[in-house]
């Protein structure tokens, strides 16, 4: 257990952006079960630098908090290298299908395949919503701007995700309930 990473919250925020992004990718026709799956697992590489770069992730922890920073800029500092790219790395070395590893290695950057744009850009959504609603905790507290590219990608306007936001929310909630990692136990 990390100071600023606990793992029951990091899981808290990873089954709800699998949970979002399922309940999204339903409404906008894309594989649900893939959403679901890349939802889960978009920041994994997280866990490999907890416990396999454990000193220097604890730093850009403490530099994400003391900066307000977003984790992805202090694990560029501090690291050299991001959760994403760690991430990627690893679903490709498990040999997890080219959207997953694209999720995982580009949640941020939507610098994938443009056949994996779809789900990658409903990913990232899923996570800024997880994160705008404080489900969990991702390593900061910085709330991260959905891409316009993203959206674009989705066919997908703001009001209209504003206006799924609180359904998604619920349903994300339920889930997390059910696995009893309840949104307000830490």
């Amino acid at each position: 257990e990390l100071d600023d990473f606990p793992r029951i919250d990091f899981w808290k925020h990873s089954v709800a952006v699998g949970m979002i992004s399922k309940e999204l990718a339903v409404r906008l026709d894309i594989d649900p079960e893939m959403a679901q799956l890349g939802g889960i697992l978009h920041d994994i590489g997280k866990i490999v630098l907890a416990t396999h770069f454990t000193k220097a992730f604890q730093s850009a922890l403490k530099t994400a908090k003391t900066k307000s920073y977003p984790i992805l800029r202090a694990e560029k500092e501090e690291i050299r290298f991001t959760h994403a790219s760690v991430g990627g790395y690893l679903a490709s070395r498990w040999g997890l299908p080219a959207p997953i590893t694209g999720i995982i290695g580009g949640h941020h950057s939507l610098d994938v395949p443009h056949a994996d744009l779809p789900l990658t850009s409903l990913v990232h959504v899923s996570n800024c919503i997880a994160r705008g609603l404080q489900m969990g905790r991702a390593g900061d507290d910085t709330e991260p701007s959905i891409s316009p590219d993203a959206l674009d990608a989705l066919d997908l306007t703001k009001e209209k995700l504003d206006d799924w936001t609180p359904d998604l929310a619920v349903a994300a909630e339920e889930v997390i309930h059910k696995l009893g990692i309840s949104a307000d136990e830490s």
